[in-house]
């Protein structure tokens, strides 16, 4: 792998087509859509994820967000969240379990993808 050094204390490495490998001492991470342009980081898209790991063996990851990709995943799950809870209320209270065009069309209501 063709490590570049970006600043005096980080690394990376383009993987063409996915993202690049960052690293800063013994932590790495994966970022998304991201190139390296002269010698600097550049994104081509405003939300990512950013998966890192950590640790002598790079074993322990965790996820961040970068961009707006955190609020987007939040509002995502009310709405998903907010359909559940009417489809409930649907069977609970007028005993009927609405069909997948009926729930297709109530996701199109409530805005969900």
């Amino acid at each position: 792998m063709n490590w570049v050094s970006i600043d005096k204390s980080t690394e990376a490495a383009e993987i063409p087509g996915a993202g690049c490998l960052i690293r800063v001492g013994k932590l790495m991470s994966f970022a998304p859509n991201v190139t390296i342009k002269d010698g600097k980081l550049a994104a081509s898209s405003s939300c990512s994820t950013i998966i890192s790991f950590s640790g002598s063996d790079l074993t322990s990851a965790s996820t961040g967000w970068v961009g707006d990709a955190g609020t987007k995943l939040d509002n995502l799950l009310k709405a998903r969240d907010t359909l559940a809870k009417v489809n409930k209320f649907i069977i609970e209270t007028w005993k009927i379990t609405p069909t997948s065009k009926q729930l297709k069309a109530l996701e199109r209501l409530l805005k969900t993808p």
